[in-house]
């Protein structure tokens, strides 16, 4: 009977020493998964990248044309699967070795005339290479890259200029700012850039190019209609007014307050006092004068038999003055 509650405890004991292990081992793997959980990086940021290429008979020229900068560290770049990234210079500094490639700057390669079949920028930091740009992708859906260099050919019609004009070369994702100026007696009609109007523009920039364009800027001759009025009214629109070739201009006249238009002088000829003129298909400078006076009064004087008096006859007396007879 002793050894029967003697085995009761040593197996009530074993339950117990169990249940503290079972404990034990599961903190021991909570903080084992603790440790993993926290030990492990954020997930590691892949830059980003736009690049452009073109070549001439001595080196290889790679742009970078947006995205992130770039550590000489972290990437490697291949020709035809041969790490040439050692053999890259700073355009700008090429006895230099480079430390960043920052946007808009262009790395060169003494590659000569060698063919080459494709070209891989490849950000090398972290577990496993990342792609940034090739041969593929490197350039825009346009093709742009290849060639390098694009003509944006400008063109002026009679009557202006456009600078600067002719062929221009401009880089693969470059710019270029165009000055539209009209001769004297001229003025700007329109700007057409790649066959579409652009309206009226004194300048136009093209940006980020990617392929050949055109500009052409157009210029119609213009003539000048001189407008002014005397005291006593106004005449509608005024000053010096600039006329198309073949254009239209209107006049409108009206006199102040107890004013009257007394006339209306067109190059120097009266043609009455019209509250309107239209001078139409102008193909020569022009001017126009609108005369004004007081409101006029009529006072007829007549004289009988045995006298007379002067002034005789219908006497034109402007308002608010006075007039004497003898």
């Amino acid at each position: 009977m002793m050894t029967t509650r003697g085995s009761r405890h040593d197996h009530a004991v074993s339950e117990q020493i169990g249940a503290v292990l079972l404990v034990t081992v599961v903190v021991m793997l909570v903080a084992v998964v603790g440790v993993i959980l926290t030990s492990q990086s954020p997930p590691q940021k892949i830059p980003s990248m736009k690049a452009s290429i073109w070549n001439d008979s001595q080196n290889i020229y790679l742009r970078h044309g947006g995205g992130d900068a770039l550590s000489a560290g972290d990437i490697k770049i291949y020709i035809d699967g041969q790490d040439e990234t050692a053999n890259f210079s700073l355009s700008t500094a090429p006895d230099e070795d480079w430390q960043s490639w920052q946007i808009g700057k262009i790395l060169v390669n003494p590659w000569g005339s060698r063919p080459y079949t494709s070209i891989q920028v490849v950000y090398t930091t972290g577990s496993s290479g990342a792609i940034l740009a090739s041969s593929g992708s490197i350039f825009s859906s346009s093709g742009a890259g290849l060639g390098g260099d694009h003509i944006i050919t400008a063109s002026a019609g009679t009557g202006g200029s456009i600078s600067p004009s002719g062929e221009v070369t401009v880089p693969d994702l470059g710019s270029q700012i165009f000055y539209i100026t009209p001769d004297d007696g001229y003025n700007v009609t329109n700007v057409v850039v790649d066959g579409e109007s652009q309206g009226v523009l004194l300048s136009y920039e093209f940006s980020n190019v990617v392929t050949n364009h055109t500009i052409m800027a157009a210029f119609l001759e213009e003539y000048t209609i001189t407008a002014s009025a005397s005291a006593g009214g106004t005449i509608t629109p005024s000053g010096v007014i600039t006329v198309g070739y073949n254009g239209n201009q209107s006049f409108t006249m009206a006199p102040d307050a107890g004013k009257i238009l007394y006339d209306v002088l067109v190059d120097g000829a009266s043609v009455g006092p019209v509250t309107t003129y239209e001078f139409t298909n102008v193909l020569a400078d022009h001017t126009i004068v609108a005369s004004y006076t007081n409101i006029l009064h009529y006072i007829t004087a007549t004289a009988g038999t045995g006298g007379t008096i002067t002034p005789a006859g219908t006497v034109a007396v402007p308002e608010g003055t006075g007039q004497t007879f003898t």
